[in-house]
């Protein structure tokens, strides 16, 4: 699987970035001394904006998965980017399982929802679930790769939920009783 790591960063320690190769810093902060495989990012306003200009202009380039983080949730872990290839593995599986292929797979700092499914089939989730259990993520998977074939909560769109997840009432549960706790996190 080929990917990049392009991450924001308002002077956040980011030398866990070292141990890959393709990291694009997007710096708003101090210089960064002494950090390897760093590409600098031009910043043409807010992290969407020069994200989406970084996404324009390198469209055709761009590997197979790109990971745009901000630096701070990302920061304290030098295994989050296994933690992450190991979800991108999990969205393609239960694609493939309903025939489907989701589109651009993004990882936000989203405060309202867990994850989203747009028209075209882009795919992004909540960095917080990383602190959840792993059934929840499970079924948020589930529930946002279920909307590539059903753009609506009818009873076919459940069905296909509980035909890709069998936690499907029990992360809802769990999102319920104690998702508000992780959206305290990096606040």
């Amino acid at each position: 699987m080929s990917f990049s790591i392009v991450v924001a960063r308002y002077n956040e320690d980011v030398q866990w970035t070292k141990q890959f190769k393709n990291v694009i810093i997007y710096n708003k902060g101090k210089n960064l001394d002494n950090v390897y495989n760093q590409i600098p990012l031009n910043n043409v306003g807010r992290e969407g904006h020069t994200y989406y200009k970084y996404i324009c202009d390198n469209y055709e380039k761009l590997p197979e998965y790109t990971f745009f983080l901000q630096g701070y949730p990302f920061d304290h872990s030098g295994n989050i980017i296994c933690d992450l290839t190991s979800h991108i593995n999990l969205i393609k599986n239960k694609s493939l399982e309903i025939g489907c292929k989701a589109g651009r797979i993004a990882i936000r700092d989203q405060k309202g929802r867990w994850g989203s499914c747009s028209s075209n089939g882009n795919l992004a989730f909540s960095w917080r679930l990383i602190m959840a259990p792993s059934f929840v993520l499970d079924y948020v998977v589930a529930h946002e790769v279920a909307h590539l074939v059903e753009h609506n909560h009818s009873r076919a769109f459940w069905n296909v939920v509980r035909s890709l997840t069998n936690h499907t009432d029990r992360g809802r549960i769990w999102l319920k009783h104690k998702g508000l706790q992780l959206h305290r996190y990096g606040k």
